[in-house]
């Protein structure tokens, strides 16, 4: 038998597999109602903002997925009590408030703003 033949099939498995795996890293799914945040390694910028339902490609070494938004609508409730108006009138305020974020009216001049997730304050 010959070698040649089973060293180019070794080698197109090989290729196979690496091509494989450097194909799931580059392509990003972006599921429906979630937007991918991507950023620019080096000056740790906003790069690009991905908005789903849709399959889009890294661009690597030019940028890094930093994380994810949640479009779907979200509602948040509350009371507020033991709060008294001008006159004295105890009062009791019942609220509900219902919101979507809507990544398509971020103004395309503030795409470039840094990105400090773990800003902290420093203790002298």
């Amino acid at each position: 038998m010959g070698g040649f033949p089973v060293l180019m099939g070794i080698g197109a498995g090989v290729a196979l597999i690496l091509m494989t795996f450097l194909l799931r890293r580059a392509i990003l799914y972006v599921p429906d109602s979630r937007v991918a945040v991507t950023r620019d390694p080096r000056l740790h910028t906003v790069r690009r903002l991905i908005v789903g339902p849709r399959r889009a490609l890294r661009r690597p070494f030019l940028e890094t997925l930093w994380g994810w938004l949640d479009t779907a609508p979200r509602a948040l409730s509350g009371r507020t009590g033991g709060v008294r108006s001008a006159d004295g009138i105890p009062l009791e305020v019942e609220w509900k408030l219902i919101f979507r974020l809507d990544p398509l009216a971020i103004p395309p001049g503030t795409s470039a703003l840094p990105c400090r997730p773990f800003c902290r304050t420093q203790k002298v």
